[in-house]
């Protein structure tokens, strides 16, 4: 029942060291496959018009970007559980920061949530310490609100 419990709330500490190796390879296979996309990804977000006049294949391209994304996905809740808002709310953050250029917003992403989730376990072990708080509470603290700026802040600057 405990390591249904720590799943649902998500968590590093119990993923076994076989698992970590498996979930690595897909990652750094997934990763690099998406950062060999990102050209394609910018152009994508042109529209379907310009990224067709561009030579790129949308549909087969989209299949594409979205059995990575499952699989990464897949990886990431196999090994550690339901954390939420890491990848919901890093992203957008990296937006803020370096723009919507997917060549430096997609290795940004990569670092900045793993930077993150790392922060946020060292947070869960040691602030009641002996206790550890579940990862996926301490992300929910830190994303929630954030989230919820970054909607604000999206909802005022496309008023008209």
């Amino acid at each position: 029942m405990r390591i249904l419990y720590v799943w649902l709330l998500g968590g590093v500490t119990t993923a076994p060291w076989s698992h970590v190796g498996v979930t690595a390879v897909i990652a750094l296979v997934g990763c690099a496959c998406a950062l060999e996309r990102t050209r394609r990804l910018n152009a994508l977000a042109l529209g379907d018009e310009a990224a067709a006049s561009l030579g790129v294949h949308i549909e087969r391209e989209r299949g594409i970007v979205i059995v990575i994304g499952a699989l990464l996905t897949a990886a990431a809740v196999a090994a550690g559980g339901l954390i939420g808002f890491v990848g919901l709310i890093v992203p957008h953050v990296g937006r803020v920061l370096v723009g919507p250029n997917h060549d430096r917003l997609l290795p940004l992403s990569i670092l900045g949530g793993g930077i993150f989730l790392v922060l946020a376990d060292l947070v869960a072990r040691v602030a009641l310490a002996p206790a550890e708080i579940p990862l996926g509470i301490v992300t929910a603290f830190t994303g929630g609100p954030l989230f919820l700026y970054l909607f604000r802040r999206t909802k005022q600057d496309y008023r008209f």
